[in-house]
């Protein structure tokens, strides 16, 4: 894989900071698994996850030790270099939580389908801070190949990406419930708490799974500073009663939900190619947040195509283009005269694509604009950057901007009768 690494996006990682990190993970790594380490750079990529490209020193024998769930024996031969991963908190949800789903969901996907995955060689759940150590994989990430690709490459490289998903979709649920996953006692993969539910589940439906996590985002907001208990014109009390006595009959949309396999970033971000050939997928990565919900839900955490996500009823401003295109997407209509290479091209082309691979779109998904309201309704009562970890200019622009809105709750409040 390629990779930027140093300090021009993340000048925090410089000097002391990076100095601990070191001897944290020459420390970890060596108890853990025997493996000394020669360096550590900060990798210019990841957003919940702080990631390090790691060179060890060559190799030594190790130890042999017990294999952890998810786990691959270490290369006989040591690798050039691996990747180092630690969580960052932004979020009501355990760290340790998210690196325990991140493992397993990976040896779900890698039993179940034939997508290149990083190699898994160690984690920790129990320690001062969780920590994942993977695998180096080949390639460049896909949206770099992007900026150069000419349009008919591009589109082929919009028919890897339906693949991909359209494998990952086909993942059938553990026991058929919603939740994320984890090990039980004897290592087998089985459901659990789903990081985007305060670490609560797995749940028998979809309802179960809504109602929990829109009730925590409700609790939490009731304490978190920055949403304040939505106090204003008296939102508090109208949601107050809605969640506390409309919600089961809003939530009615979601009776018939199946459990799918939902990435939860999905997208060329997290998506690795051949450099010389970009419609070749070499790498499909980060699944801290991957669980089994509601199919519409992908669509309102990933983007398996240009443009094609979901940000609800209030996203857009009416007069856009971006509102236009997604009209017609819910609508399931196929525009005419579209300008070939434009984004509206690739956006259609990806709902075309999907469609072909018989994957649940913006128009096909039951009750989709229902559902859609719900989650972004639950999303918005603390959005992730009001966590108190979250900071700076461009966090308080967007948290200012987000109150600003508190006219959308009215609006969804009055839709339930409330």
């Amino acid at each position: 894989m390629s990779v930027a690494v140093g300090y021009t996006d993340y000048p925090h990682e410089k000097s002391e900071a990076l100095k601990e990190r070191f001897a944290f993970a020459k420390r970890v790594l060596k108890e853990a698994l025997d493996v000394e380490v020669e360096s550590l750079e900060p990798i210019a990529r990841g957003y919940n996850n702080k990631l390090y490209l790691l060179k060890p020193l060559p190799h030594t024998p190790i130890a042999p030790h017990a294999l952890q769930p998810g786990c691959l024996p270490f290369p006989s031969q040591t690798p050039t270099s691996l990747i180092f991963r630690t969580v960052r908190k932004r979020s009501q949800t355990p760290p340790a939580r998210k690196v325990l789903n991140a493992v397993a969901t990976m040896q779900l996907v890698r039993e179940s389908t034939d997508l290149p995955l990083a190699p898994m060689y160690g984690y920790d759940i129990n320690g001062e801070e969780p920590w994942m150590l993977e695998g180096m994989l080949p390639g460049i990430p896909m949206d770099e190949a992007w900026q150069t690709a000419d349009t008919d490459t591009r589109v082929c490289m919009l028919e890897a990406l339906a693949d991909v998903f359209a494998k990952l979709k086909a993942i059938p649920a553990p026991n058929g419930q919603f939740g994320g996953l984890g090990y039980d006692a004897a290592g087998k993969i089985i459901l659990g708490p789903t990081c985007l539910a305060y670490d609560e589940g797995p749940f028998i439906t979809a309802k179960d799974h809504y109602k929990a996590w829109i009730r925590g985002q409700w609790e939490d907001a009731k304490k978190n500073a920055r949403a304040d208990g939505w106090k204003i014109d008296g939102l508090d009390q109208r949601i107050e009663k809605f969640v506390n006595e409309g919600l089961d009959s809003a939530l009615a949309c979601l009776d018939d939900c199946k459990p799918v396999f939902i990435h939860a970033d999905f997208g060329m971000l997290n998506m690795l190619v051949s450099p010389t050939a970009p419609d070749t997928i070499s790498g499909l990565l980060d699944f801290e947040w991957s669980h089994f919900g509601p199919e519409s839900d992908e669509y309102f955490l990933s983007s398996p195509g240009p443009g094609y996500i979901y940000g609800g009823p209030h996203d857009l401003d009416p007069d856009s283009k971006a509102y236009a295109r997604t009209q017609i997407l819910l609508s399931g209509t196929v525009p005419v005269d579209l300008d070939v290479g434009g984004d509206s091209f690739f956006t259609f082309k990806t709902d075309a694509l999907l469609k072909a691979q018989n994957v649940g779109t913006f128009s096909t998904i039951p009750y989709f604009q229902e559902i859609a309201r719900l989650y972004w309704f639950g999303e918005n009562l603390r959005p992730w950057f009001f966590h108190e970890s979250v900071s700076g200019a461009h966090t308080e622009k967007m948290v200012a901007e987000t109150k600003a809105k508190h006219a959308c709750f009215d609006e969804d409040l009055k839709v339930w009768g409330y």
